[in-house]
């Protein structure tokens, strides 16, 4: 899924006015340099470029020139670059000389960013007084939504999603936020409408195709027949939509396959599996799924090497000791395949199990 972070949500074009002032220097028109110089360090923080940022802007700094939204600008830099100090001084700063929700929500951002997350929302709150937009409103909600799901409060975190949505605008990272929660709190249909709407506004998000291919297997498990089928089928389309972007993608490739073993398709799944073991021979439930497309395709012996690894990885599970049981009986290992039988019905009470176990007990009696 979407993992969940702290967001800046995106901002307007890059400012081009800086290149224009040097270039209009350059040809011998007149600018101020003290403007050129500001608008240049604006310019490289709207471009990500926050070392150049904060190189131009100390010296403005340092020549006395005292302005609210440079100093805020500096502190803002310096928080991408993880300098929490510096940031939490020039933000200060900027809010002595100016009141101003961006400060607030910067210093916000600082104390998330050190993990002092009741502090942050106070920081927050405090600048609650100042909002004068929908993209303040927008910060705001989104911001003390993030902040609390760090908490642990979903719920909480939830509503002041849905307070953000009225002013989200085109905000892919928003809604591909929304449909993460969503999902983890089983809200399957508003987490497929979230993450559709992402992939809407910035269609080529692999972890976004994946999540949406999530979604989809989840709601095989809710319908059959036809229905259940296409689940299936969006879900290896939306994982071969993402591997096309990412080759190497594990969560595309478990995707892949288990939307193929969902189909039917067992060598498919198991291509895609064997690629998951490649990328990370410990990744969970693995050795299980390759051991049901192993079964799918009739190959009981090397179905009983990779569940009896699945059992010592997860040896709680009672479908693998029951998947080993059958493969173990189908390659002739009666009193092993029993033995399996019974774990699985120790662990789990299910009719199967007891059925698969009797049936199995009688005829190792008949055969004495």
């Amino acid at each position: 899924m979407i993992r969940l972070s702290f967001p800046i949500p995106r901002r307007g074009p890059v400012l081009r006015i800086a290149r224009t002032l040097s270039l209009s220097i350059a040809i011998g028109m007149v600018a101020p340099p003290a403007a050129a110089d500001w608008l240049l360090g604006l310019s490289y923080y709207h471009q990500g470029k926050y070392r150049r940022a904060v190189e131009v802007l100390l010296v403005e700094v340092r020549e006395n020139r005292q302005d609210a939204l440079i100093l805020r600008i500096l502190g803002l830099s310096y928080y991408q670059l993880r300098d929490y100090d510096q940031a939490e001084a020039y933000l200060k700063r900027a809010l002595e000389m100016k009141p101003d929700f961006e400060a607030e929500l910067g210093l916000a951002r600082v104390q998330a960013g050190r993990g002092n997350l009741d502090t942050a929302l106070q920081s927050l709150d405090k600048g609650q007084a100042f909002i004068q937009t929908d993209r303040h409103r927008f910060q705001y909600h989104y911001s003390r939504g993030s902040i609390l799901l760090r908490q642990g409060h979903p719920d909480r975190a939830l509503g002041e999603f849905k307070r953000a949505e009225p002013f989200a605008g085109e905000q892919p990272a928003f809604f591909a936020q929304m449909g993460s929660l969503e999902y983890s709190q089983g809200r399957i249909p508003e987490a497929l409408a979230a993450l559709e709407r992402s992939l809407e506004l910035e269609p080529g998000q692999p972890e976004v195709l994946v999540s949406l291919g999530e979604v989809r297997l989840r709601l095989s498990a809710t319908e059959g027949g036809a229905a259940k089928a296409n689940h299936f089928a969006r879900a290896v389309a939306l994982a071969g939509e993402a591997l096309a972007l990412s080759p190497d993608s594990l969560a595309a490739h478990h995707l892949a396959g288990r939307g193929h073993l969902g189909l039917r398709e067992f060598l498919d799944a198991e291509r895609h599996f064997r690629k998951v073991l490649a990328l990370d021979g410990k990744h969970p439930g693995i050795r299980y799924s390759l051991g049901q497309a192993l079964i799918g395709l009739h190959r009981y012996a090397e179905g009983s090497v990779a569940l009896e690894e699945a059992v010592e990885e997860d040896p709680g599970n009672p479908d693998i000791h029951y998947a080993l049981g059958f493969c173990r009986e189908k390659t002739g290992d009666f009193r092993q395949a029993l033995d399996s039988y019974r774990q699985a019905r120790q662990l789990r009470p299910d009719p199967g199990f007891k059925a698969a176990e009797e049936r199995l007990g009688k005829r190792l009696k008949s055969n004495r």
